[in-house]
C-alpha cells in the first residue's frame, strides 16, 4: 500500500531540490536536474521502505516532484479543450 505521507515529502524534496538546481548557475542541463532529482527521489523512499515497493514510489514521487508543474499545465490544457468542445457541439 502507497504511505500517501512519504509520498507527499518526497514529491516536496524533490520539488525543492529542482528549484534550486534549474537556477544554478551555469545552467545545468534539464536531463542531467531530472537524473540528480530521481536519485534524490529514489535514495530518500528507498531509507524509507528499502523494497520494491519503496524504489516504485520513489520513482512516482521523484517523477511528480519533477514535473509536476508541467503535468498540471498539460491536464489543465486538456480540460480546457475538452470544455471547447463540449460548447461547439
Amino acid at each position: 500500500m502507497i504511505e500517501i505521507k512519504s509520498l507527499i515529502e518526497i514529491i516536496l524534496v524533490v520539488a525543492i531540490v529542482k528549484l534550486i538546481v534549474t537556477q544554478y548557475r551555469p545552467p545545468i542541463q534539464k536531463s542531467l536536474c531530472a537524473l540528480v532529482c530521481m536519485t534524490l527521489g529514489v535514495t530518500l523512499e528507498l531509507l524509507i521502505d528499502p523494497s520494491a515497493q519503496g524504489l516504485t514510489n520513489g520513482i512516482i514521487g521523484a517523477g511528480f516532484g519533477f514535473y509536476g508543474g508541467e503535468l498540471f499545465l498539460a491536464f489543465k490544457m486538456t480540460t480546457e479543450q475538452l470544455q471547447k468542445l463540449k460548447i461547439n457541439k
